[in-house]
């Protein structure tokens, strides 16, 4: 296929630009486009461009955006699929990853006036747990879950992407991981309050704030600066007590115990919205929980009475794991919500010694994935639309 018989839309990403494709006959898909030298952190975008291609690959669920570069992990869930070549020449190198395509993300149908049933909410929130309790199983921690990064398709199937800023789980808690994760209005209070060690919590706490957006359409904890999104975080659980507060640096510490103690007012979900039953403040408060040992884990919220409905409806008739027969009868599963087979691998990680070992493993792993049967994507690089897109 030629390049410039597919129509375009564009945006941009921090990664790259990403494209809409409309293929002639209607099929669609995504292609993000980026400039693999970046002047400033040329090995940092390596790196984050060869995590972003290798989680999706190792990642088999259908709640997971499925790369077609990415195909050992995929099983059950909600990954993104991306085929992906590279165009390299002497003085310039591309990188393309075409995943499918979903039409919109979360973020931007919380902000539009499409009308937003409780069915909506609990489908939308058990793929999303459904798709982390995957992750988490192969000791994957995502670190930037929001709306913006959760796929919708016109059907409401949902899949978690951009897996920039993912890790493998630390087990050594005294081995320290970095504070520079997570969009600030999703970032777990032991984050702002610069935890050396956290654990896969930090993503509950995340679903936790979309699912109060999802209720209120409004961005839960929206603050300026970390400071202030711990204020409005305490204004709303109250003030923490020290054992809350046991992974937190000393002088977040004594910055919260200096402050007048706050008493908790979590009767405030029920505002957010008239869907905001006793059930869901129930749920919405175990995973708003201040201390990351308390709060609920992804397994046990999937558990939770709230997403039952969420769950009959999604192997009804979205999931690809459940089938009906020629009857007419409905196949399910015997697993709906499945785990990893094993943790993931991270040993390449530890070979990555300079920008140039990067490229090169960057270069190998996607010609790895391209060396099957699979019909080749071709760009014709002489064509008008080419030239205008790579410019």
């Amino acid at each position: 296929m030629v390049i410039c018989s597919f129509t375009w839309s564009s945006r941009s990403g921090v990664w790259a630009r990403v494209w809409m494709i409309q293929r002639p006959d209607g099929l669609g898909s995504a292609l993000a486009s980026g400039d693999a030298d970046d002047q400033h952190h040329p090995a940092l975008s390596y790196y984050t461009d060869l995590q972003e291609f290798n989680v999706p690959t190792i990642v088999d669920h259908c709640s997971v955006t499925d790369s077609v570069v990415s195909r050992n992990l995929r099983n059950a869930g909600r990954i993104v699929p991306a085929y992906t070549c590279l165009r390299f020449s002497l003085t310039k190198h591309f990188r393309y990853v075409i995943t499918e395509l979903l039409q919109s993300d979360l973020h931007k149908i919380i902000v539009s006036h499409q009308p937003l049933s409780s069915d909506h909410i609990k489908v939308f929130l058990y793929q999303i747990l459904r798709g982390l309790k995957y992750l988490h199983s192969a000791r994957i921690l995502h670190r930037d879950i929001k709306p913006g990064n959760l796929l919708v398709n016109s059907n409401c199937v949902l899949k978690i992407c951009d897996f920039g800023l993912a890790r493998v789980e630390e087990p050594d808690s005294s081995k320290h991981m970095t504070q520079e994760v997570v969009t600030q209005y999703y970032r777990a209070p032991e984050i702002l309050m610069g935890a050396k060690h956290y654990t896969a919590a930090v993503d509950v706490w995340s679903v936790g704030c979309i699912f109060g957006e999802l209720l209120g359409r409004r961005i839960l904890f929206q603050a300026q600066n970390p400071v202030q999104q711990l204020e409005l975080i305490t204004e709303l659980l109250g003030t923490p007590s020290l054992d809350d507060m046991k992974y937190a640096c000393e002088g977040a510490k004594t910055h919260m115990l200096r402050r007048a103690p706050k008493p908790p007012s979590l009767s405030a979900f029920y505002t957010l919205s008239s869907q905001a039953t006793h059930e869901v403040v129930h749920l919405l408060c175990q995973m708003l929980v201040f201390d990351p040992d308390k709060r609920i884990s992804v397994i046990d919220a999937l558990a939770h009475p709230y997403l039952d409905e969420g769950r009959l409806r999604y192997h009804s008739c979205m999931c690809k794991c459940c089938y009906t027969t020629a009857s007419g009868m409905r196949q399910y599963t015997s697993e709906f919500e499945t785990t990893a087979p094993q943790a993931f691998d991270d040993h390449w990680e530890k070979k990555l010694t300079s920008v140039q070992h990067v490229k090169e493993e960057m270069h190998k792993f996607i010609a790895e994935q391209l060396n099957t049967s699979r019909v080749p994507l071709c760009i014709n690089p002489q064509s008008a639309a080419f030239k205008s897109f790579a410019r």
